[in-house]
């Protein structure tokens, strides 16, 4: 929804922690690889992510300003509740991403919230990455 503003690097390592995140609980449900296919076609469509943050530790630092940091952090949390159950395996990959950006809970509960309620209302998105980009 609001990748398409994040630059070519920050695409390619959110894409990495996207996979991670949908991997952490064991299984890929159809409606998960829906919504990745999504994002990556609303990425270009041409986006690798670099194995060594697949496999390894996510390049967090490569997200330097708040705004692409409550980006990422809202398109992962909708990969989570995409098949609407929020599995706390995949939740538990998102904690050492707010802790690095120092994201503030009250945000996360507001991110989380619309992730689970409301993540296809472009408008409601709009909002509320305005307000926590700030």
């Amino acid at each position: 929804m609001f990748l398409g503003r994040l630059n070519q690097p920050q695409k390619a390592s959110f894409l990495a922690m996207a996979q991670k995140v949908i991997l952490a609980d064991g299984r890929v449900e159809e409606s998960e690889k829906q919504l990745l296919n999504r994002r990556i076609a609303e990425m270009g469509g041409d986006i690798r992510s670099p194995a060594e943050e697949v496999y390894g530790d996510s390049n967090t630092e490569i997200f330097e300003d708040r705004s692409a940091q409550i980006i990422a952090l809202m398109e992962l949390y909708a990969l989570v509740y995409a098949d609407s159950d929020g599995d706390p395996q995949e939740l538990a990959m998102l904690g050492p991403l707010v802790r690095d950006w120092g994201i503030e809970e009250s945000a996360c509960r507001e991110i989380e919230t619309w992730a689970a309620l409301r993540s296809d209302d472009l408008a409601v998105g709009e909002a509320l990455l305005e307000s926590l980009s700030q």
